[in-house]
């Protein structure tokens, strides 16, 4: 991406994220699963999304990982003692934890931060620990560089910073899945099929004479199922015969020409679920 243009995006994305307010722990929680690509225990917030004092905010499956969140203004700022207190709960409640995570919805105060962090890692508790210091602008990058191609994360990640989603439909966007015809009827069983199937094998066809609606099925699914997947593609017959074509399939998102066979090699399957 043309690194002007990625400067606007994210700063774009850090304002929006400014914005999130109460639900940025929820955020930061599901940012985090699709960014590291590891399921995260969300302590922070009860069943009906009320905070859950004393406990820390996020914990890693196999609880080497620890985050915390915050969107006060000044978490990063001045000698930072939310941040402090943050990291000391962290440290003494998990003190197995190998890296720790310190998010936070505003902007990072650079000068503070490195100040904060060398004077956190003198702790005898910090030692041989990661420590990632990510503010509104280090989170933007991620999602700019790391998400924007992953429909499943812009999907879900847009529910709290809706710009993210019109970021991704503003930048070109070549072999996407058509929208369905409006008069198109419902086929719950087909659906239900075709879904049936992909649990046991990467790869079906859809077959049978013309017209009976194989690709308005198909693009139907797709769109019906989209969050299941990272990457959505559509591609014609005509333009592949064999597996090997697709590293000649050129692919636009963000603006930039993309290799199709590159972004499926690459495109990690979130959890146990397949990617596409």
């Amino acid at each position: 991406m043309n690194p002007k243009r990625r400067a606007a995006l994210i700063d774009r994305l850090a304002e929006s994220i400014g914005y999130i307010g109460p639900d940025f722990e929820r955020f930061g929680g599901l940012f985090l699963e699709f960014v590291l690509g590891l399921p995260i225990n969300n302590q922070g917030l009860n069943l009906v999304g009320y905070p859950v004092s004393g406990v820390i905010d996020s914990v890693g499956d196999d609880d080497r990982l620890v985050a915390e969140y915050s969107d006060i203004e000044d978490y990063f700022v001045g000698s930072m003692p939310k941040a402090e207190s943050d990291l000391t709960k962290a440290l003494h409640r998990k003190s197995t934890a190998e890296v720790v995570f310190l998010l936070s919805g505003r902007r990072r105060a650079p000068k503070n931060a490195q100040a904060f962090e060398t004077r956190v890692r003198a702790w005898p508790t910090m030692v041989r620990k990661a420590l990632h210091l990510w503010g509104a602008e280090e989170i933007a990058a991620r999602l700019v560089d790391e998400l924007l191609f992953d429909d499943r994360a812009v999907e879900q990640l847009a529910r709290f910073v809706p710009e993210f989603e019109r970021i991704h439909d503003e930048e070109a966007a070549s072999h996407a899945v058509p929208a369905p015809d409006r008069q198109q009827l419902v086929r719950s069983d087909v659906d239900a099929e075709i879904a049936r199937r992909l649990e046991s094998s990467k790869c079906i066809a859809i077959t049978g004479i013309g017209g009976l609606g194989k690709s308005a099925a198909a693009a139907a699914f797709a769109i019906k199922h989209r969050e299941d997947f990272n990457l959505t593609i559509w591609l014609d017959p005509g333009e592949i015969s064999r597996p090997e074509d697709l590293a000649s399939v050129p692919l636009r998102r963000g603006g930039d020409l993309r290799n199709v066979a590159f972004l499926l090699n690459n495109c990690a399957p979130h959890h146990s679920k397949p990617s596409h």
